[in-house]
């Protein structure tokens, strides 16, 4: 399972992005990828700002059928937390990847926010995330 990163999406669907080819390849994987609903939102917001609506909701659609949207319960919210207080740097979306990679048993996350992420310990054991592309 790799958790993926609102980043990687967004330049998978921006072809002037400087990694949409990598990005693109890398959604494409046979890989399971999972993210979460913060994930999605901000990937709406980024992709109507640069597309418009209907590129937008074409992409929305396209993304929910091969990244499992995990849901976010009041548990996982209570971890992400925990995560920014020990990481104020972060945001609750970070946050949250970090909470579902915990939930998922997984240290892969595939991102371009490498100065954030490789501060910050996975949940499930281990030093540091694997992140991908960059770690292979």
């Amino acid at each position: 399972m790799i958790v993926v990163d609102t980043n990687v999406i967004v330049a998978a669907y921006k072809e002037d992005s400087d990694c949409h080819q990598v990005c693109k390849r890398l959604l494409t994987t046979s890989t399971p990828l999972a993210t979460t609903a913060y994930v999605f939102a901000e990937v709406d917001y980024l992709l109507t700002k640069y597309g418009g609506p209907e590129v937008t909701l074409a992409a929305l659609r396209d993304i929910a059928s091969f990244v499992m949207l995990a849901p976010v319960g009041s548990s996982t919210l209570h971890v992400a937390f925990q995560v920014m207080e020990k990481h104020p740097e972060i945001g609750l979306t970070d946050a949250s990847l970090v909470a579902l990679a915990g939930d998922c048993g997984t240290t892969q996350l595939a991102t371009m926010d490498y100065r954030h992420f490789r501060a910050i310990s996975p949940l499930s054991g281990g030093k540091y995330f694997t992140l991908v592309p960059e770690d292979g």
